[in-house]
């Protein structure tokens, strides 16, 4: 255990706990991406601009993003 500013690490790393929460929601954008909104056949097409797949796919603009930077933090867009 470190001790920076009279603060201590944890004697444990949760780290593990965290992947696991985040890469939960991470499978489940996968899939609304190939199985609800069919991404990658559109991409599939041609390239394509931002706001050219946002409105093919009918998201506001929260949901897009949150759908894409998923999609792109996977190395798959």
């Amino acid at each position: 255990m470190s001790n920076i500013n009279g603060l201590q690490s944890p004697a444990t790393d949760p780290t593990p706990i965290f992947e696991a929460f985040r890469w939960r929601y991470g499978s489940n954008l996968l899939t609304a991406a190939v199985a609800h909104f069919g991404v990658f056949e559109y991409l599939a097409q041609g390239p394509v601009s931002k706001a050219n797949l946002q409105q093919h796919l009918n998201l506001e603009s929260r949901p897009f993003i949150v759908l894409l930077t998923a999609l792109q933090a996977m190395n798959i867009v």
